[in-house]
């Protein structure tokens, strides 16, 4: 099956994200993660959770989106009596992980606008990398899908292969070479050309 073919049997291919802001500004608080990390006596330890977030509104529910991410000093191999090398890119590395909630009276409006949540999703994540890579090397990006009623949808569930189509089709977007893995964790996008496991999609 084609993946146009999937993306309209388990919902609106062409379905528009909301409307959607960020609740503080993502330099600001990647600066303020720097000075975070700089300050711990092994600056190599990862470091956080710190979230950084967005709000998107429907007409009928507020959805917040987070990333919360884990920070620290990226490592540079140093071989004897070699002069010291430079790292390529920002000295910081992190990996994030992404979760949305909906505030909403109406049951059913999770069910009924999640092709419009994941592609708003995409587009904040998109928006989150490309401002937070200034900053930070980041390694690998978690999606969990979330079941209709509590924790998480198995990726073979309908939300879970509606999140791996968004994936597969919106991955080249991000800057760069990246890999989406599936694994127990849910859908692990991971910066890089990798080879190997459950490969989903790459860029």
């Amino acid at each position: 099956m084609k993946l146009t073919d999937l993306l309209y049997e388990i919902g609106d291919a062409s379905a528009k994200p909301f409307n959607w802001s960020v609740n503080r500004s993502i330099d600001l608080v990647s600066k303020q993660f720097i000075v975070g990390i700089d300050k711990r006596t092994n600056s190599r330890d990862w470091i956080g959770p710190i979230k950084f977030g967005y709000t998107a509104h429907s007409n009928k529910a507020q959805y917040d989106i987070t990333m919360e991410a884990m920070g620290r000093k990226r490592m540079v191999l140093q071989l004897p009596g070699k002069p010291k090398r430079k790292s390529e890119g920002p000295d910081y590395e992190m990996e994030v992980w992404i979760s949305f909630t909906v505030d909403s009276s109406d049951e059913d409006t999770n069910m009924n606008e999640q092709y419009s949540v994941m592609a708003t999703v995409i587009e904040c994540v998109e928006d989150f990398v490309k401002k937070a890579s200034k900053y930070f090397v980041i390694k690998e990006i978690t999606i969990n899908p979330k079941s209709d009623t509590s924790g998480d949808a198995a990726l073979d569930s309908k939300r879970g292969r509606l999140y791996m189509a968004y994936v597969k089709r919106n991955i080249s977007k991000l800057p760069g070479k990246w890999t989406a893995y599936a694994n127990s964790e849910g859908i692990v996008i991971k910066n890089g050309d990798w080879t190997g496991g459950d490969i989903v999609a790459k860029s």
